[in-house]
Parts: C-alpha cells; structure tokens; sequence
C-alpha cells in the first residue's frame, strides 16, 4: 500500500512539475473564475484547443491552490482529455492521488474507471479489467446506480474481449436493463453487445 502511494505521489509531482512551466500563460483573471466557468468553457463543442488547453490549466492551478482535491482531479481529468494518448497515463495517475484525498468513494471510482479507460484505449486490456474491478470494489457500498452501472458495462466489454463471453452476457443484461430506463445511447450500446454475445 505504502510502496503504491509513493508511485501515485511520484507520477502526481511529475506532472505537476510538468505543467508547472507552463503556468506562467494563464492570466491572473483566469484564476478567480468559478468552476462552471471553466466547465461551460471545456465542454462548449466550439472551443479552440489551445484556449481549452489554457482553461484546464487555469481550472487545475485553481483548485490545487484552494486544496480542493475533488476540483483537483477533474482538473487533471479536464487535461487528460485535451492531451495526446502518450500522456494520458500520467493525468489518470495524478486523478487517482488527487482523488484518494477525497476519501470520497464515487470520485475515487470515477477516477480508477477514467485510468481503466486509458488503459482499455491502449489495447492493454487486463491492466483496464483491473481498474475497472478496484473501481467498482469501491462502489460496493455506494447507492450511485449509473456510476455503477458505467463500471460494470467497461467490466462486460473487457470480459468479451477477453474471450469470457457468459460472464459479459450476464453483466450486459445488467446494464441493459438499468441503461434502458435511464439512457437511450448507452440502452442501445449495452443491447448491440448483448447481440454480439449472443452470436459468440
């Protein structure tokens, strides 16, 4: 446990230490903005990658200065999703020693679902089963069904990758049946692999 706090802590200080030096672009004016200022300005589908760039730094040094860890993490998150595949390692890493400050379950999950992603995206497919197994470890107790239910779907699509088409089968049904109340696209995602299950 010990020796795997000290890898978050060294992967977090080296990418802090990373964007660190390129602080010195972000306006002072930046830094007083609320966080749904910098949200509406990240997920506006018009944005201009180099001004998203610079709102995610300005979102990231905002909450690290008010040691907002939860504020931390989705900052880190708002950077992996802006940065190329090589690097998005290293941002999923700092989400979980940000988010681990938290000591608050579903952010924690969140955070090791998002590195399980990375990882799937990858192709290193048992390193993303992994995360997705602590993930939900840390939801067992928690009452957040569509947290849950994401976890459980990434779960399913490594197991049918991996070739475990029954165990895929039965955690698709899962997710279909809550998606199907819930949420057309991810219904309708969970039903096409449910299909593709069935063929297998």
């Amino acid at each position: 446990m010990v020796l795997r706090d000290s890898l978050f802590l060294v992967c977090f200080l080296a990418t802090i230490s990373t964007l660190a030096q390129t602080y010195n672009d972000i306006p002072d004016s930046l830094l007083i903005k609320e966080y749904d200022y910098f949200i509406e300005k990240l997920e506006s589908p018009s944005h201009d990658p180099a001004k998203a760039n610079v709102y995610g730094k300005a979102y990231l040094e905002k909450a690290k200065g008010e040691q907002n860890w939860e504020e931390t993490a989705a900052g880190f998150k708002a950077l992996l999703h802006l940065s190329p595949t090589n690097k998005q390692l290293a941002y999923a890493d700092s989400i979980i020693y940000a988010s681990r400050k938290t000591n608050h379950n579903p952010t924690i999950a969140s955070s090791f679902l998002t590195r399980g992603i990375v990882y799937f995206n990858l192709k290193e497919h048992s390193k993303a089963l992994d995360n997705f197994l602590v993930a939900n470890n840390f939801l067992s107790k928690e009452h957040d069904d569509y947290l849950k239910n994401k976890v459980i779907y990434n779960i399913a699509k490594v197991k049918y990758l991996l070739g475990f088409y029954s165990e895929a089968l039965s955690l698709f049904k899962r997710c279909t049946a809550y998606f199907k109340e819930e949420e057309d696209l991810a219904y309708l995602v969970s039903l096409h692999h449910l299909g593709l299950c069935y063929l297998k």
